[in-house]
């Protein structure tokens, strides 16, 4: 009697080891499995699939959460470079995502549509931008043609000035006496019209670098 007792008190134990020892092979499998994707390797699968129900159960939720979670990692990857690179077309495919893993994949999508938005509000400021620099451009090159124009009216003028004061000079030399006054007269349009021209020539030089800096400045703006 004594003996019947301790048989049956130890065969669940003996069953229980009987079983694992059957199923050892998955058993030692699913640990592999787990431990690559704990390293984040989602490429192993649980291929010794047991006949014991329960073993073949948990062998198969293994694999399917890795295929699950394999395919999230795969789609968020795809569709975060794809926005990375202004693809944003490019979304999360969440048909057959369960839980958590769609609620994520849907979590990604709305952030790609409004980086898309963000994106295209950008690319418009820009163009505003590039239009702004370049009328700003236009009217700073159509200012500096104008300047240049009446400096060198202005030259022009002191040019002749000078021609006429030259002539002035000889004719008041011819006339000896009677032309000293006239003379000076000539001898200080001729100062100052060397004095207006080289005035002019500082113009012309300050409206080239006017010109040289706005474009730089301009071209800085264009290119942010």
């Amino acid at each position: 009697m004594k003996e019947s007792l301790t048989m049956n008190s130890s065969s669940p134990t003996l069953e229980s080891n009987s079983t694992i020892a059957g199923n050892r092979e998955m058993i030692d499998e699913a640990r592999a499995v787990c431990r690559s994707a704990s390293r984040g390797d989602l490429e192993p699968r649980i291929h010794a699939i047991p006949s014991d129900p329960a073993f073949a159960d948990l062998a198969l939720s293994i694999n399917a959460l890795l295929d699950t979670t394999d395919a999230f990692v795969r789609e968020a990857g795809a569709s975060l470079q794809a926005a990375a690179d202004q693809r944003f077309y490019r979304k999360v495919v969440t048909r057959g995502m369960p839980g958590s893993f769609k609620r994520g994949s849907d979590i990604i999508n709305q952030a790609s549509n409004q980086l898309s938005r963000q994106e295209e509000i950008l690319s418009t400021a820009r163009q505003e931008r590039l239009e702004i620099c370049d009328e700003l451009n236009r009217m700073v090159e159509e200012s500096a043609q104008r300047i240049e124009r009446v400096v060198k009216n202005i030259d022009e003028i002191m040019n002749g000035a000078r021609v006429l004061a030259l002539n002035a000079t000889i004719e008041a030399a011819r006339a000896g006496e009677a032309g000293r006054g006239f003379s000076v007269v000539a001898s200080e349009v001729k100062k100052m019209s060397d004095h207006i021209a080289e005035s002019m020539g500082g113009i012309t030089i300050e409206l080239q670098n006017f010109r040289a800096e706005s474009q730089r400045v301009l071209d800085q703006i264009a290119a942010k």
